[in-house]
């Protein structure tokens, strides 16, 4: 569809897709925007390990909850990309200047690589990458 604005996401929005925590109501618009097919979302494949855990160390979710929740988003057939060499090196460029994990990192050079905007739920992420334009809060991403 033309006028489709992309975009990355990391975990900390996908993650409220499943969690009721503040911000889930902007996170839950952002994916209802990319099933009705308004918004295209990338993300690095480590996303799903990091929703899974994340949920899986929640103590609202107990195993079956967080198999639903990786099968919702298999199900949703985003556009997981694997990290190239590129990527992660730029990423640990990333990590090193801004204080930052590897894998928030990768998401940061994947949104820049592809020249579109991060969006982030993420406080330190957003605090750290401050002087990064294209890494822009959740409550930024309007309809």
């Amino acid at each position: 569809m033309e006028g489709q604005e992309k975009i990355v996401l990391d975990a900390s929005v996908v993650v409220k897709w499943f969690s009721q925590e503040e911000g889930s109501d902007l996170a839950l618009e952002v994916k209802n925007q990319y099933v009705e097919g308004e918004l295209i979302i990338l993300s690095a494949d480590l996303l799903i390990y990091e929703v899974s855990n994340a949920l899986m160390f929640n103590p609202d979710f107990d195993q079956e909850d967080v198999a639903n929740a990786v099968k919702d988003i298999f199900d949703l057939d985003l556009d997981l990309i694997t990290p190239i060499e590129e990527i992660l090196i730029r990423a640990t460029e990333y990590a090193s200047e801004n204080n930052l994990t590897i894998y928030d990192s990768c998401y940061i050079s994947l949104a820049e690589m592809m020249g579109i905007p991060l969006y982030t739920a993420d406080g330190k992420l957003l605090e750290n990458t401050e002087d990064l334009d294209f890494v822009k809060s959740l409550k930024y991403l309007q309809g």
